[in-house]
């Protein structure tokens, strides 16, 4: 009787904390969502930015597809994060230079079109950002649950994978 109690209590622990990591691995899978889907508002201003910028400063058009070829990266769904990571790097780099580029324009930092995008991107941005930070917490966490004893067990056994961190260079 003892053994058949100790068994359903050992039954009852590996339940839960298969459920602990299948609730961490859910969460890391939607806030990843809520990234992607931030990223997608802020590089969807990307292209009418362009345009206005095009039209003050003659933007290189070898520049401008190297952006959009980013900008689509950074859109995919089907890419890992690491790629995901590399590609909006590059974005972040190539949009700082434009904006420091746009300074030399009183012309099209006084334009209310570009003022407002630059205001919707910055917007759009810091979310992004606090969104990313949320997420490398949560990776942290799950990625930790998945060394320490005993739930590094039940990950082995059901093949739980650690997820990468979305780590940006963040330009200022």
């Amino acid at each position: 009787m003892l053994l058949l109690l100790i068994l359903v209590v050992f039954l009852f622990v590996l339940v839960g904390i298969a459920v602990i990591l299948m609730r961490k691995q859910y969460r890391t899978k939607q806030l990843f969502a809520s990234v992607n889907d931030l990223q997608s508002q802020r590089n969807e201003l990307l292209p009418d930015m362009l345009s206005i910028m095009d039209r003050e400063m003659e933007l290189d058009p070898i520049m401008q597809k190297t952006l959009l070829r980013y900008r689509t990266q950074t859109l995919a769904r089907n890419v890992s994060i690491e790629e995901k990571v590399e590609a909006e790097n590059e974005l972040n780099k190539m949009v700082q230079q434009l904006f420091a580029d746009a300074n030399h324009y009183p012309e099209l930092r006084s334009e209310s079109e570009y003022i407002g995008l630059c205001e919707e991107w910055n917007h759009n941005n810091d979310r992004l950002i606090k969104a990313r930070e949320s997420y490398n917490l949560l990776v942290k966490d799950y990625n930790y649950s998945l060394q320490s004893f005993p739930t590094n067990l039940i990950a082995r056994l059901f093949k739980y994978q650690q997820k990468s961190a979305f780590e940006v260079q963040e330009l200022g």
